[in-house]
């Protein structure tokens, strides 16, 4: 008998029932998970090609590329931009499949894996599209040089043997323009390769298998380098063909900076020129002793100058060989450009001034040669003792008229420019990286009355500037007043401290140390400079330790000297006289606290340290001894490991370039 749906036995075996409920739940799931089978092999052969078919593409887009990398070392533009265009629509059907497969983003670890491989594909749509992109690029600019033999950062060379001077003058203003237009299209490039390392960066990497993993880093690697000679190429392409006189011929005012003899923006202006460029050709570079300018100026030009030039130089007037007195290069240049023209110089119009240092002749020296001039063979070694030597001693001993004395300047300098303008495209690689070396490092200067073209100088930190920073600021700037080329022999210590006084706020301590390794001699003496602190704006000074009234012959009686304090480029400066004798070591403090914001900054948890370089000096010792109070929860540089787990951060470093500090609490 039976009830419908029931067995009537269940009823009165509840224990029967129950386990006849559970064979048929077990029956019932064994069903399923056939089911279940049978359905994922009908999905498992319709996505199978699929799959295989996304790999496939793929890995021939890989290949396209590699083809693409060979056909451009060899600057076989043509081809390259072929298979690179054949790569990108490889990526571009593979991921039209693979969004086939998008389902599969929903199950965890696989939807993972899922869009791990969506990135490498968008990746690689995007970087061969920049590729293609940089090709066609070079290529247009090849057209012109056909004889092109090597690419230097996406720039085409004109022939591993050629010299630009082998360039016809038609052939150098065609490459200025086809430069000149390049960069909007080397921006796209840029934007193509950014989004190719974006879709990499939303990879959740600690959630991708192994296999993948070991493809994502060298990916972003490529992309990395690839970007990288973006971020250098196009400024370059933004400034290369103006600065070159394209499409208008430019006019500069060059100041030569003897760095043995430092000054705020880089060295005493000992030499002038005018220089005159046009479609990638010097027309004009005439050199001058910048005190025939100044001599014939002192008869009526009455400037009054800088209260610490006045005392320490005795002078009553400013004239243009002082007036890089300020330490921002813009200002300093404009200063320079008012004094060209006040004094009479003959060249109206000045689009420029560029201002050099001997550190980047003599580096220009190591890939051009030394050069034998007038039974004098110069070398990067000796370049700055054998100048010097020659006018400043030579030129009294030969009773050569003081006027006469720098002409060996401009003598050099066309000598130079004749050996780089015949020097073989197989070597202009290592002219842009000497060029790109000096403006890192400041001992090459720009700045541009275009104020669209020093914006770009700006931007890159190629114009000395004073630069704003909304962190702690720190920046060292000596002048030496009548000590001779004594820079030359001197070791200069920076040490920078800080901590929390009684009150909570924060003080801090600079300290800078010199020792004069000289002699008195024709060239090196007593070391006299006049030295400024530049901090963030709104510190106040405490005290300081180790100025002078003078020197010991201005100042037998060793009075102690003030610090002056003020305002300007949105910062507080420090300055006093220090005066070092030859063999003798000598320390100026300054200690002050500083502004309630940084106080803020690190209450609330982070602190922030810019440290700008002198412009001209090479690589001063720096110490940083700052002691915050509270436990360091990561720093960048890191600190060494012995100095990690407490609440100060450690670090010795030097002034080769401008550093920044960042710590966090």
């Amino acid at each position: 008998m039976k009830f419908r749906g029931t067995n009537f036995l269940d009823i009165i075996h509840p224990a029967r029932a129950e386990k006849r409920r559970t064979v048929l739940f077990v029956k019932i799931l064994l069903y399923t998970v056939a089911a279940a089978v049978a359905i994922s092999l009908i999905i498992v052969g319709i996505y199978f090609g699929t799959a295989r078919k996304v790999y496939n593409l793929s890995e021939t887009g890989k290949q396209n590329l590699e083809l693409a990398s060979a056909e451009i070392s060899a600057l076989n533009l043509e081809k390259a931009g072929f298979y690179l265009s054949e790569a990108e629509n490889n990526f571009k059907e593979a991921e039209e499949s693979f969004n086939k497969l998008k389902f599969l983003s929903k199950f965890p670890w696989i939807g993972n894996q899922y869009d791990a491989v969506a990135g490498l594909l968008r990746s690689g749509i995007e970087t061969s599209s920049a590729l293609g992109d940089l090709a066609d690029v070079a290529r247009e600019i090849m057209n012109v040089a056909t004889d092109a033999q090597s690419v230097v950062g996406g720039i085409p060379e004109v022939g591993a043997g050629t010299s630009f001077a082998e360039i016809s003058p038609e052939k150098k203003r065609e490459l200025l323009q086809k430069l000149f237009v390049s960069p909007p299209r080397l921006q796209g490039a840029k934007a193509k390769i950014d989004l190719a390392l974006l879709a990499l960066d939303q990879i959740q990497e600690d959630k991708v298998a192994g296999q993948l993993l070991k493809v994502l880093g060298p990916v972003r690697e490529t992309l990395i380098k690839i970007r990288n000679i973006l971020v250098k190429a196009i400024p370059a392409a933004e400034i290369l063909p103006q600065i070159a006189g394209y499409p208008s011929e430019k006019t500069y005012l060059f100041l030569l900076q003897n760095s043995d003899e430092l000054r705020p923006t880089g060295g005493f202006i000992g030499t002038y020129g005018i220089v005159k460029v046009k479609d990638g050709e010097v027309e004009t570079f005439d050199t001058d002793n910048i005190y025939a300018l100044d001599g014939a100026a002192e008869k009526y030009l009455r400037v009054p100058p800088p209260a610490p030039l006045a005392k320490y130089l005795r002078v009553g007037a400013w004239f243009m060989r002082d007036s890089n007195w300020s330490p921002d290069f813009p200002t300093a240049a404009a200063k320079a450009d008012w004094f060209y023209h006040a004094e009479g110089g003959a060249e109206k119009k000045i689009d420029a001034v560029i201002a050099v240092t001997p550190t980047i002749i003599s580096d220009i020296l190591r890939q051009i040669g030394n050069i034998e001039m007038d039974g004098e063979t110069f070398t990067p070694d000796n370049l700055m003792d054998v100048l010097q030597y020659k006018v400043e001693k030579e030129y009294y001993e030969k009773g050569i008229p003081e006027v006469q004395r720098k002409d060996i300047v401009g003598k050099l300098g066309e000598i130079i420019f004749n050996r780089l303008a015949n020097l073989p495209s197989s070597k202009w690689s290592s002219i842009f990286g000497v060029t790109e070396k000096a403006l890192t490092e400041k001992q090459l200067l720009f700045w541009s009355k275009d104020e669209e073209l020093q914006t770009i100088i700006a931007r890159e930190g190629w114009s000395g500037k004073i630069l704003d920073s909304d962190g702690d600021y720190l920046s060292v700037i000596d002048a030496n007043l009548a000590s001779l080329k004594t820079d030359g022999v001197m070791d200069r210590k920076i040490n920078y401290s800080l901590s929390k006084d009684a009150s909570g706020d924060i003080r801090a301590k600079v300290s800078i140390t010199y020792k004069n390794n000289g002699t008195f001699t024709w060239k090196t003496t007593r070391y006299r400079t006049y030295t400024r602190v530049y901090v963030p704006a709104g510190s106040t000074l405490v005290g300081g330790s180790g100025m002078m009234e003078n020197d010991r012959i201005y100042n037998p009686a060793g009075r102690p000297g003030k610090i002056d304090t003020g305002e300007e480029f949105s910062k507080t400066f420090f300055g006093a006289f220090i005066s070092i004798e030859p063999g003798k070591e000598g320390t100026l403090s300054f200690e002050y606290v500083l502004p309630e914001k940084i106080k803020n900054q690190i209450s609330g948890g982070s602190y922030k340290l810019f440290v700008q370089k002198q412009s001209g000096t090479i690589a001063h010792p720096l110490t940083l001894n700052l002691n915050f109070g509270k436990n360091i929860k990561q720093a960048s540089p890191a600190e060494e490991e012995r100095y990690w787990g407490d609440t100060a951060y450690k670090l010795q470093t030097d002034l080769k370039v401008d550093r920044q500090i960042e710590v966090r609490f």
